[in-house]
C-alpha cells in the first residue's frame, strides 16, 4: 500500500511542477516587425488581470519558452473568432501596424490573423463568425469601409473572397466605400 502511496506521491509532485509554471504571469511576446509570425501551444486561457477580456499564455514551439500574448484587443478578436483554446497549437502573423486617431488621440492599431490546429479537429471560418467580422469592420469604419480596406482586410487578412462576402452580408459599393444595402 505505501508503495502505491509513494508512487501516486510522485505522480503528483510531477503534474504539480508542471502546473507551477504556468501558475505566474510571463513575459509578454513582442511583436516587433510586420511579417513576425509565433508559432505556440496554447497552455492556458484565463482572465485578463488589467482590462475586461482574456489573456492567453503560450508556448514559443521554436525556443520553448512561456509567455502571454499582447492584449491587443485585435488579437484577442482574431483568437476568439479562430476558437482558440488550451492545447491548441496556433500561428500568429503581425500582419500590419499604422496610426489612427481616436478622440482626438494617436492610436497604434496592430492588425493580426490567426491560424489554430486542433487536436479536436479544425473549425472552419462559420457565416456567424464572418457576419461578426464584417460587422466589426463596419463599426470601426462608421458604416462606411473604404473599398481598398474592404478588400485587404476580407481578402488578404481573412482569405475571404469580398464578393461573396457583400452578397451574403448585403453589402453595395458606393462612393468608393463598402455599405449596407
Amino acid at each position: 500500500m505505501s508503495s502505491d502511496l509513494s508512487k501516486i506521491r510522485e505522480m503528483l509532485k510531477k503534474q504539480v511542477e508542471e502546473k507551477a509554471q504556468y501558475a505566474t504571469i510571463p513575459q509578454k511576446f513582442e511583436f516587433t516587425a510586420e511579417g513576425q509570425e509565433l508559432f505556440a501551444k496554447v497552455v492556458r486561457v484565463q482572465t485578463n488581470p488589467w482590462r475586461e477580456g482574456k489573456l492567453y499564455i503560450v508556448q514559443n514551439l521554436d525556443d520553448g519558452k512561456i509567455y502571454r500574448l499582447p492584449t491587443h484587443r485585435v488579437l484577442e478578436r482574431e483568437l476568439e473568432d479562430a476558437g482558440v483554446g488550451e492545447g491548441d497549437i496556433v500561428l500568429i502573423k503581425l500582419v500590419r501596424k499604422y496610426t489612427k486617431e481616436v478622440e482626438g488621440e494617436e492610436r497604434e492599431v496592430h492588425v493580426y490573423v490567426v491560424s489554430k490546429y486542433s487536436p479536436k479537429g479544425e473549425k472552419k471560418s462559420s457565416e456567424e463568425d464572418q457576419r461578426k467580422y464584417v460587422e466589426e469592420l463596419l463599426k470601426l469604419y462608421d458604416g462606411k469601409i473604404p473599398k481598398e480596406q474592404f478588400e485587404y482586410f476580407i481578402k488578404t487578412v481573412r482569405g475571404w473572397d469580398p464578393a461573396e462576402i457583400m452578397e451574403k452580408f448585403g453589402l453595395t459599393e458606393k462612393e468608393g466605400a463598402i455599405v449596407k444595402k
